[in-house]
């Protein structure tokens, strides 16, 4: 049943344009209109496996149909062979292989016309499988890679060797050619998937390209160690009448007594790619294109348009009015080992003695796909790096000179758009999501790395739009991840900056035998080694595809908010080129209220301040940030240098960059490009190298809408016409406080927007800020300006989505279920059952032998007596639901969902006085039913799923506890954030708040969630743990006499609790770390309770990461079960303590003490 409140939306986002004419329209009217039911623009998109050809066209109306029902906004078609035998893919006579022919392409036009009707967008994936290449691209215009022969390590040139006989080594076999063998078939690796290479096809394709003679320092294993100056470019020496001959080299090689001296034969070689999964012909299959070769890039689109054109496709574009989009291009999955640049192409960047440096960029291995690089030499200075960073943007230019120019143009002039991801071969990610003409994709949900392509597009300002490949490693595997970790998933996205879903994906219903009861999919199938490693998004998954209009309907409204305006953000980050963002800073970043995107080089160099913000093609910002320690090209540090002359607020973290990342310096060797960047960056003062002062040096750079410190939350922020919106999102499954600060000229018309129902309401602000509380893994927008922007019609009186928890007059704990297991979905599952145990009547299914495997629903069944008074609103709470679903019925009515977390409902009006009936249907994850299957004693059932055989069980069913809450209104306890309060800590700060050793402030807020700096933790321990002054104060310099813990600050240096830096510092009012807490609490320890000093062995994975001075307090407080690990075996040492952590170990050392 939908809600009344959802309905009054509904209602209300369908009003009469007149009606609000009469209403007195305000400026977002319609933005909240749209938002309650957000257009299918705005909807998230699908990748659609197609099993090549083998489709048919009432199927693929049926499942675009299914598509505009359920809340999606298009599709992209990808053509492929995956999840199928070895046999399958080579049988030319499989129907799979009519990709391309007449009838596939009237199936194509037959989707399109579909789509266009049902007002879906649809991409193309490039062809069939990835990347870019097929049938019209032959051997010559595929990928070329360097190859390297040398002499072997036993046979070195001497002084004593005959240089009147040598031949030219031949070139080596990289690993690669058996790692990616086409003969490995579906046993290869990722099931087969990637099975395209054959050694034997091409190996007579190599050309010799350099011969080099070098002296050799060492050999250590397969690497050899040369003198850089002894190098000599011999390939003039090879003797062109016998082929494999060289000259008398005796007069050539300078060889004295003792050295050893090696030739080296760089070759190079087409690479004999095949695009991966296609489902083309074998002798048709053709090759990966060449992204550095102009020529074959025209060619190639040439053949493509042109069959799309002849076929009647291009009729179907956007352009032309029709449903066609775009063009997809997957990450550039090459398989080259090293990438050729042209000699003209290094000498014109580098000048003509590049090519001498050669051998130190013969890494093997080191642009191809899931490579391993083979390092066969290197230098014995430390240049090696610096040569192939230099390499590394002469490919990177040749990727935009070549690929990216001849794409957008081919695929522009017809009406197509490049959909792109980026990354994987040495290319600038933010550069490449930055071209003007495409639209940029990232994938997975590592925000550092989403963000570098959602940076590339809003700093250079080309794409509103940044899509992702989603959800597709998701460690859960196939068909366990619920409605929940849907919905955390994509306010991770948004707060990344993406605002274009692209599920990873749904496969055509294809009737083939041999797969699990699933049916087929490219990247789940027992036909294929590996195969676990994508997201079943279709109605294949029976537990929660029901659920999927829901979770695209809280998608489309987050993506709709995303794309409003412009990006908005405070700080740029730089970004290395071919490097990372630094995770710890932006993580600070986040932590400290700032929207910021990555910057690199490129952008560096365009950059000016104006009128009192750092101007760049894209926006706007107040500051940048440069990492502790980076590199920094020349340029670019001398970029940076002229824009703090100019009075922008330049911010270098920690060490000062002093190095250059390359070789090549135009004005003298690299140490003078070195001492060139150390001098520009000793101008600049900016030079915080803590938390806190980095918060210092970034306080004017604040925009219009910020939050308090928080761990946990993230934002990301548009600036719309006369005001500014925030998407803020709680990355913890933990409730969090939250302070909102908005800009005082923006602050009289404040208004929340919740995702999760549609509504529009006003804030209520106190003191210029917005309090209140986000859900675990919730997200609200907030949305300021200084007039109104929402007229009253278009506010819900439904109540403050950020409103704190009120406190409960009555909070009931239901005990006694009746549990019944009916098979709905599955028949094959055993017959109903119905289990009564009030004992333990709440568990995890995963955990019992009966119900491990099984996916049918449950019904768990609870009478409850009530004296309902209207006033005073009951909710109903499940607890834990583990990877599961769940819909609740009350007496006679309709089963309502709750399949977000936390997990409540609210139930005022479906009560009655007397008894009632409580009903709650837990679906849970297909996943474990699954597993069940590769278990089962039917040998054909099982090898159907030996995909997931010996795979862990997920945790599912009501866990609880389950209570009915009657809640009378505002709290009655003297805190003003104890919602706030973790469960975990409740007990600890209560105790806490006992002994006076924490109170509630002058607000009445303890801050559980907030740090705790250095002078509180001192304060706890000297209270806490009863520690008396004995002996003389404290001696730090940066300690007020006046200040109120300079009293706890004395006792705790007297009793030798705390030393400083070292330098006469405490830095009181700094957080404190995690290890640095753990040094204070384990002197405490060991003097009240006679501790052994010891520091054991290595407790945690991040040992390293532990400063020498704290390892033995880490240890000895673990050791005493005082301190806990994270859940992967770290100890985050450098990571903040909050208070309430800081309460709960606090009060384990009084209670281990006592």
């Amino acid at each position: 049943m939908i809600s009344m409140s959802v309905i009054a939306s509904m209602v209300a986002a369908n009003a009469p344009v007149t009606a609000m004419a009469e209403a007195q329209a305000a400026p977002l009217d319609g933005l909240a209109q749209e938002f309650a039911l957000p257009g299918k623009q705005y909807r998230p998109k699908v990748r659609w496996w197609w099993p090549g050809g083998d489709v048919n066209k009432a199927e693929l109306e049926r499942e675009l149909q299914l598509l505009s029902d359920n809340m999606f906004g298009g599709a992209e078609i990808m053509p492929n062979a995956g999840g199928m035998s070895n046999a399958e893919r080579l049988n030319d006579q499989d129907p799979i292989h009519t990709y391309g022919d007449e009838n596939y392409y009237a199936n194509l036009k037959a989707a399109l016309t579909k789509a266009d009707e049902l007002g879906l967008t649809i991409d193309l994936n490039m062809g069939t499988g990835w990347t870019a290449g097929g049938k019209d691209v032959p051997i010559e215009d595929n990928e070329w890679t360097f190859l390297v022969g040398r002499t072997e390590a036993d046979k070195l040139l001497t002084s004593d060797s005959d240089l009147t006989r040598l031949t030219v080594p031949a070139a080596m076999k990289p690993s690669g050619y058996d790692t990616f063998a086409e003969s490995n078939g579906d046993k290869g690796f990722a099931g087969g998937s990637f099975s395209v290479l054959n050694w034997d096809q091409v190996k007579d394709q190599q050309r010799l390209y350099k011969l080099f003679a070098a002296k050799v320092t060492a050999v250590n294993d397969v690497t050899m160690t040369l003198d850089q100056a002894s190098v000599i470019d011999i390939t003039g020496q090879v003797n062109v009448e016998v082929p494999g001959k060289v000259n008398n080299l005796a007069d050539v090689l300078p060889i004295q007594d003792k050295e050893r001296w090696v030739l080296i034969a760089v070759y190079t070689m087409p690479v004999g790619s095949n695009p991966v999964l296609t489902s083309m012909k074998r002798a048709d299959k053709g090759y990966l294109v060449d992204p550095l070769n102009a020529e074959a890039i025209q060619a190639f689109y040439s053949a493509y348009l042109d069959e799309l054109q002849n076929n009647g496709v291009l009729s179907y574009t956007v352009a032309n009015g029709g449903a066609l989009r775009a063009v997809f291009n997957d990450s550039f999955e090459f398989f080259t080992q090293r990438y050729v640049v042209p000699e003209a192409q290094l000498q014109e960047a580098y000048g003509d003695d590049f090519i001498q440096l050669l051998p130190a960029v013969l890494e093997l291995g080191a642009d191809q796909m899931f490579g391993r690089a083979t390092n066969y030499f290197d230098f014995a200075t430390d240049v090696d790096a610096r040569i192939n960073y230099d390499y590394n943007k002469a490919i990177s230019s040749e990727f935009f000179n070549n690929w990216y120019a001849e794409s957008i143009s081919k695929l522009g002039d017809q009406g197509l758009i490049l959909r792109q991801q980026g990354y994987n071969p040495p290319v600038d990610n933010i550069q490449s999501a930055g071209v003007s003409g495409i639209l940029p994709e990232t994938e997975n949900l590592d925000e550092n790395t989403l963000r570098k392509v959602s940076s590339g597009a809003h700093i250079y300002g080309n794409s509103n739009l940044v899509s992702a490949e989603s959800f597709v490693f998701h460690p859960g595997g196939n068909y366990s991840l619920t409605p929940q970790t849907y919905k955390a998933g994509i306010n991770k996205y948004m707060i990344s900056g993406v605002n274009d879903i692209i599920y990873h994906g749904m496969a055509y219903q294809w009737n083939r035998e041999g797969f699990s009861e699933t049916g087929w999919s490219p990247f789940f199938s027992p036909k294929a080694a590996g195969s676990d490693i994508a997201t079943n998004v279709s109605e294949s998954d029976a537990s929660f595809w029901p659920y999927f209009k829901d979770i695209n309907t809280y998608a489309a409204r987050a993506q709709y908010l995303v794309r409003q305006g412009d990006n908005d953000a405070d700080v740029l980050l730089y970004m290395p080129s071919f490097g990372n963002a630094d995770e710890s800073l932006s993580a600070e970043l986040s932590r400290q209220g700032f929207a910021w995107d990555l910057v690199n080089d490129d952008i560096l160099a365009k950059a000016a301040y104006k009128n009192g913000s750092i101007s760049v093609p894209g926006g706007s910002y107040r500051a940048i940030v440069v990492p502790s320690g980076v590199t920094l090209p020349v340029a670019s540090a001398k970029a940076l240098e002229l824009l703090a002359q100019a009075g922008a607020n330049i911010v270098l973290y920690g060490d000062k960059p002093s190095k250059q990342p390359g070789y090549y310096y135009e004005a003298g060797s690299y140490l003078d490009g070195d001492a060139s960047v150390a001098k520009s960056m000793a101008s600049i003062t900016a030079n915080p190298r803590n938390a806190d002062e980095l918060a210092a040096a970034l306080q004017e750079a604040k925009g219009m809408i910020s939050y308090e410190a928080n761990d946990s939350l993230r934002m990301t922020r548009r600036a719309l016409d006369g005001s500014s919106l925030a998407f803020i999102a709680n990355t913890s499954n933990e409730e969090q406080a939250i302070t909102v600060n908005i800009d005082p000229s923006l602050a009289q018309h404040v208004y929340l927007l919740d995702p999760l129902t549609g509504h529009v309401s006003r804030a209520t602000m106190t003191n210029g800020q917005l309090k209140g509380y986000v859900q675990g893994e919730g997200a609200i927008a907030v949305i300021a300006g200084g007039s109104q922007l929402f007229s009253d019609a278009r506010l819900t009186a439904a109540g403050n989505p950020i409103a704190r928890a009120v406190t409960s007059s009555s909070n009931n704990e239901i005990t006694s279920w009746t549990l019944d297991i009916k098979n709905d979905l599955f028949p094959d599952e055993q017959s109903s059952r119905t289990f009564i145990n009030a004992a333990n009547p709440l568990f995890d299914w995963s955990q019992r032998d009966e119900f491990k495997y099984l996916a049918s629903n449950g019904y768990y069944t609870a009478s409850i007596n009530v004296d309902v008074s209207p006033a005073k609103p009951y909710v109903l709470k499940l607890g834990s639901i583990g990877a599961a679903a769940a819909e609740v019925k009350v007496n006679d009515g309709d089963y309502e969902k709750v399949i977000f977390a936390p997990y409540e409902l609210d139930i005022t009006d479906k009560l009655v006085t007397g008894t009632n009936t409580i009903t709650v249907k837990i679906v849970p994850a297909y996943r474990n039913r699954l597993i069940g299957l590769a278990e089962s004693t039917d040998a054909t059932i099982a090898a159907a799923h030996k995909q997931l055989k010996g795979q862990k069980q997920l945790s599912a069913g009501l866990m609880g506890p389950v209570t009915l809450s009657n809640y009378e209104g505002r709290p009655t306890v003297q805190l003003t954030d104890a919602a706030a309060i973790p469960a975990w800590a409740k007990s600890a700060i209560a105790e806490l708040l006992e002994k006076g050793i924490v109170s509630g402030g002058d607000n009445g807020a303890v801050d559980p969630t907030g740090s705790i700096t250095r002078a509180e933790w001192v304060k706890w321990v000297v209270l806490g743990l009863g520690f008396k002054e004995e002996g003389a104060s404290a001696d730090f310099s940066d300690i007020d006499p006046a200040s109120w813990y300079a009293p706890y600050v004395d006792i705790a240096a007297a009793n030798n609790l705390i030393n400083g830096d070292g330098k006469g510092h405490f830095s009181p009012n700094s957080s404190i770390t995690r290890q640095d807490l753990a040094v204070i609490l384990y002197e405490a320890v060991r003097q009240q309770a006679a501790v052994t000093s010891s520091a054991g062995n290595a407790n945690f994975t991040d040992d390293n990461r532990i400063s020498s001075y704290a390892l033995e307090a880490v240890h000895g407080l673990s050791r005493l079960g005082i301190v806990n690990g994270r859940s992967d075996g770290s100890f985050d040492p450098l990571v903040h303590v909050t208070r309430a952590e800081a309460a709960v170990l606090l009060s384990r050392v009084m209670d281990y003490n006592s």
